[in-house]
């Protein structure tokens, strides 16, 4: 009896450990399918499409910032020189069509040289940085607004590289080393 309870036991263990198996085997195999399929899609041979090409002119040159897709699918950047004054712009221009269009020209006394990415507010306004321009020619922090097509300057920066320098400046408090713009 004692050997029958152990054969018993034994052998409804091993058909757990079989049905394990069988489930387990069945999970790798699904995980080397999706792998396979993940390397198909990424070997897979994509086109490349040019939408638009920058040259010397009113639509800017230089388009060094990183791109904003608006909810309609366009694509909100900036351009650091060119244009109509030779500043910079910003742009737009329609996935679908391809069309290049330029919402604004700097012209130096309102910013001069946008470089860094466009953010969006929840009204569609755009905002970003100049490096150069402004009232005192260190650069501006700008707000456009899209629909009316006006730029405005809220920020005009004095002496940008001291005023990162101050940024980047580190304070000791308790041990403890952190940023401040106290100094």
């Amino acid at each position: 009896m004692f050997n029958s309870f152990k054969r018993t036991r034994l052998a409804k263990f091993l058909r757990k450990l079989k049905s394990n198996r069988a489930r387990n085997q069945h999970l790798y195999a699904k995980a080397v399918m999706e792998t396979l399929e993940e390397r198909r899609l990424l070997s897979a041979s994509y086109t490349l499409e040019t939408l638009n090409s920058f040259s010397q002119g009113p639509l800017g040159i230089y388009p060094e910032s990183s791109l904003l897709m608006n909810s309609s699918g366009s694509f909100y950047g900036t351009t650091s020189q060119g244009s109509v004054f030779g500043d910079g712009t910003i742009f737009t221009c329609n996935v679908s069509s391809g069309v290049l269009s330029t919402l604004f020209s700097f012209n130096g006394t309102n910013g001069d040289n946008p470089i860094a990415a466009l953010v969006q507010d929840g009204s569609g306004n755009l905002f970003g940085t100049t490096i150069n321009g402004g009232a005192f020619n260190d650069g501006t922090i700008f707000k456009f607004n899209v629909s009316s097509g006006k730029l405005s300057t809220l920020a005009s920066f004095n002496n940008t590289r001291a005023f990162l320098n101050l940024v980047a400046r580190r304070s000791h408090s308790g041990g403890n080393t952190r940023r401040s713009l106290l100094g």
